[in-house]
């Protein structure tokens, strides 16, 4: 493959976040408020963690089909179509009701995440960025931009029109994003077109697999896994248990607003951070954040003010950010001789992960409780974070002690 064609690597970092800022900038400006959206709609708590579910588990079915076709259509093409995904959605949130529509359009919204994210994750890995943790970490700290937005416009949206204005500004947001990426990667993703057979393909994903196994890159897959699986947790009822601390919905839209407002200069240096350090020190560092955050936050929460809980959150999003950055750099470097198959694996993890976590919630709200799972989840992380960690540096003295 012939690197000098593709777009400079900045260029490529720059379109991916601009592009992913304004996915995210239309995602959520109703989002955050999805999960009151559901409850307005009638459905029980359980159901809100099955509709997540319904949502991320296409993602994991849909992301090796389109890692494959990748290789037949221009990449670059399969964003469109995933950013099309998601203005469709927002269509559909719009005209449908608690009907099969709207069970049928979740599954689409999975479908478009996968084309978007397996497409873009392909263009950067193919890229071989210098510093993939820095850039995978503009790509990742984009939703938060969004977020500093996106919260306010939807909670003004909501208040003055209700939740169909609120998707109705979606939509445009969305058909504006298409426009701005089918010009920004015109010519982007070109070389990425391979003839690749179907046994060679199947070595491929073998090579792969055999490389998530080394004693290196096992020990970062499985904690970042658990951290996903504890994000599909906070994803489907952070706002619900909210709401059931006694918050008002003014509360809940002030808080989402001034949380990602107050991470925007954090992200800033995290960012000159992950540039700076190797990957397995920003996913360790990554876990410890996130694992101690859950932990005090499911503890204390229902003691906890406003300001004390934008302050734990603060730094839960940072050690989340940390260690998928972390990740997504690590198989970058690892495995760039295959940008498709590598894009596939690492977009598997997010929803696998996530529709774990929303399906463990909603079988066990009922019985444990939202602190219950909070706490559980941070624990759960921090545990397997020291018990991994722990292992593998004991596994590295070993294999230093061998005699040569």
């Amino acid at each position: 493959m012939d690197i000098m064609r593709f777009p400079e690597a900045k260029s490529i970092t720059k379109t991916a976040t601009i592009s992913h800022f304004l996915l995210m900038l239309g995602y959520k400006t109703f989002s955050f408020f999805f999960p009151l959206f559901l409850l307005q709609q009638g459905l029980s708590i359980p159901q809100v963690g099955y509709v997540y579910l319904l949502l991320y588990l296409p993602m994991v079915l849909f992301s090796p089909l389109v890692g494959f076709f990748n290789r037949k259509i221009n990449p670059s093409f399969f964003i469109i179509f995933g950013i099309a995904g998601y203005a469709l959605y927002a269509f559909a949130m719009i005209v449908s009701g608690p009907s099969p529509i709207f069970f049928a359009a979740q599954v689409l919204l999975g479908l478009a995440a996968a084309l978007f994210f397996v497409s873009f994750r392909a263009l950067l890995i193919g890229a071989r960025l210098p510093q993939p943790d820095r850039s995978f970490g503009w790509f990742y700290s984009a939703p938060v931009y969004g977020e500093a937005v996106a919260p306010v416009l939807g909670s003004l949206i909501i208040w003055q029109f209700g939740f169909v204005g609120v998707f109705i500004v979606s939509l445009f947001i969305h058909i504006a994003n298409a426009v701005f990426t089918f010009f920004a990667l015109r010519s982007a993703g070109t070389k990425l077109k391979e003839g690749v057979s179907l046994p060679e393909l199947g070595t491929r994903y073998v090579a792969i697999g055999k490389g998530l196994l080394n004693r290196t890159i096992l020990p970062i897959i499985i904690i970042s896994l658990s951290i996903l699986f504890s994000a599909g947790i906070y994803r489907s009822f952070f706002v619900v248990f909210l709401k059931d601390l006694g918050w008002t919905q003014n509360s809940i839209l002030l808080y989402g607003s001034l949380s990602s407002i107050l991470f925007i200069p954090f992200s800033l240096l995290l960012i000159r951070y992950l540039g700076k350090h190797h990957s397995f020190a920003n996913v360790r560092n990554g876990v410890f954040v996130y694992g101690v955050s859950s932990v005090v936050f499911g503890f204390f929460a229902p003691l906890l003010h406003f300001v004390g809980v934008l302050f734990l959150m603060l730094i839960h999003d940072i050690g989340s950010i940390m260690a998928n950055s972390g990740r997504s750099g690590l198989l970058s470097r690892t495995f760039f001789r295959y940008p498709h198959e590598t894009a596939v694996v690492d977009t598997l993890f997010s929803p696998l992960g996530t529709a774990l976590g929303s399906l463990v919630a909603a079988l066990l709200i009922g019985v444990i409780g939202f602190v219950g799972l909070f706490v559980g989840s941070g624990a759960f992380v921090l545990a397997l974070g020291i018990f991994i960690f722990m292992l593998s540096k004991r596994l590295a003295l070993q294999q230093k002690t061998l005699p040569q």
